[in-house]
């Protein structure tokens, strides 16, 4: 099999491969979409809201994410639950003040956790992994093709000796005229 061939035959899987990811994507998100969907409530279910009590001024917490930096402020809170106070420090609005109520969230073991998620965000994280695996799977097959290319210009001899055993063939089977043997 000649070198380009070989090149045709890199096109042909790489199309191939690029219209199977979309499925085995689709796959992999409805699979996370299910799990969302069961764990979801089963996560919110043990959930509780209280009114808790800013015991100390907002401070500002930076954090870096993916996209940048994003500030938000925290503060102490305490709360009372079967007849226990507790405190944490926890996320507030930045115009929070000591003695005013905020809405605290708790888990099953009463530490304080986000608020229940809604059952549309089973849909998104299934969506989101879908496109992510998607992108993902498309990259590696545009860099495995990228490579194989350029493989194949990091062997220019090899190319040169492979045209010109073609240019052979041609002239012995009368194909390519001796005028044109003489400019090639």
């Amino acid at each position: 099999m000649r070198a380009t061939d070989r090149l045709g035959v890199v096109r042909v899987l790489a199309i191939i491969a690029v219209l199977a990811a979309v499925p085995l994507s689709a796959a992999v998100g409805v699979a996370r979409y299910d799990a969302a969907r069961a764990g979801i409530p089963a996560d919110n279910a043990g959930k509780v809201a209280l009114a808790a009590t800013v015991t100390s001024d907002p401070t500002t917490v930076t954090s870096s994410r993916s996209i940048g930096y994003h500030d938000y402020y925290t503060a102490t809170v305490q709360w009372v639950r079967d007849g226990k106070q507790s405190a944490a420090r926890i996320e507030v609005p930045d115009t929070a003040h000591p003695g005013d109520q905020v809405a605290l969230w708790l888990d099953r073991d009463g530490r304080p956790t986000t608020a229940p998620l809604p059952a549309s965000s089973a849909a998104w994280e299934g969506i989101g992994l879908t496109l992510a695996t998607l992108i993902e799977l498309w990259i590696i097959i545009a860099a495995l093709v990228g490579l194989t290319f350029w493989l194949r210009g990091a062997h220019p001899r090899s190319w040169a000796l492979s045209r010109a055993a073609c240019r052979v063939r041609w002239l012995r089977s009368g194909m390519l005229g001796a005028d044109s043997a003489d400019s090639a």
